[in-house]
């Protein structure tokens, strides 16, 4: 198994949705308060 640039591209995709994941669960308690 190598690793191309497709897997890391792949591997840095899935990092950045997860940390977009975890931001949105963050500010969205926020926003339901203020409603």
């Amino acid at each position: 198994m190598d690793f191309s640039g497709f897997d890391i591209a792949i591997g840095a995709l899935a990092l950045l949705v997860l940390v977009l994941l975890i931001k949105g669960i963050r500010t969205i308690p926020q926003g339901y308060n203020y409603t």
